[in-house]
């Protein structure tokens, strides 16, 4: 399974450090903020479970 595309300058490094320490890329979220802002961001998720074998 390849991640998904996303528009942060993180770019493929920080992806690969994630992926190694057991995180995967659920995609873009966003959060409205302060003053109808809006907070784009990576959403990550750990298998709490699958790491703990």
């Amino acid at each position: 399974m390849t991640a998904p595309e996303s528009r942060h300058d993180a770019g493929p490094p920080a992806f690969a450090a994630g992926r190694k320490a057991g995180f995967r890329l659920l995609g873009e979220a966003a959060f409205e903020v302060a003053n109808g802002r809006v907070l784009h961001a990576n959403d990550w998720v750990a298998d709490l479970v699958a790491t703990a074998r």
